[in-house]
């Protein structure tokens, strides 16, 4: 699965130590025996492998990896096939999932982020879920009050959770999910906030750059915005 499908600013990551970390990356892939499992990072949403291992005939393996900064990276055995995690160089992780269904692992112990991103991904799949449910109820019955009401309840519910999500974790690089689920023109001043936290937690990524340009170019807007009405006013009462 596309990295694309998670996040919507997503680019290059910032350049690797070569030199090993002592850090570890357990991999239990289940019908994955045999099979290359790689590491990578990406480049314009497109995997780039930095290591990879070779399962075991049970799918399990282990990264020996190198010193990276904190960022998002993916378990791969396709293009197709991946599990996204946020990692940095203080963390060994144990990850477990199905082969075909990497993006929805069993398990990822040991690295907070991603265990907040996927905990994020869990309520937004049954958000999905639900509501698409009711949108095929209402395109059935146009008159269904009782379904117009609860994706009206629905939608609202899930709107302030990811506006709790991001103000409970605003340091955390897996607040960027939550935030593409918002609308940066009424929720500008905690785009704000997650932008200026994110500077000293992920000051070089490129994900954090992309996130940083898009509130400045909102920014920018609001500002002409603001200049043209007052110009209006100074009009009005020349008038």
């Amino acid at each position: 699965m596309n990295l694309r499908s998670y996040l919507p600013i997503l680019a290059l990551l910032a350049a690797c130590s070569t030199q090993p970390s002592g850090r570890t990356i357990q991999a239990n892939i289940g019908g994955g025996g045999g099979q290359m499992l790689y590491l990578d990072r990406f480049s314009a949403n497109k995997p780039t492998h930095i290591d990879s291992v070779k399962l075991d005939a049970d799918g399990k393996g282990t990264f020996h990896v190198a010193k990276m900064p904190l960022d998002f990276y993916a378990l791969s055995l396709s293009p197709n096939d991946m599990a996204v995690v946020i990692l940095d160089s203080a963390e060994s992780v144990v990850v477990e999932a199905t082969a075909g269904k990497l993006s929805e692992p069993t398990k990822v112990e040991g690295s907070l982020h991603s265990d907040l991103l996927y905990g994020f991904f869990k309520e937004s799949k049954r958000f999905d879920e639900e509501k698409q449910e009711l949108v095929q109820r209402i395109n059935a019955d146009r008159a269904d009050v009782d379904a117009i009401d609860r994706i009206n309840k629905l939608n609202s519910d899930f709107y302030e959770r990811c506006k709790l999500f991001v103000k409970e974790h605003t340091s955390s690089p897996a607040v960027l999910a939550a935030v593409s689920r918002l609308n940066i023109q009424n929720e500008i001043a905690l785009f704000q906030q997650v932008r200026d936290a994110l500077k000293n937690t992920i000051p070089k990524s490129e994900y954090y750059i992309g996130f940083r340009d898009q509130v400045g170019r909102m920014e920018q807007q609001a500002a002409a915005m603001k200049a043209q009405e007052e110009q209006m006013a100074r009009l009005d009462n020349l008038i």
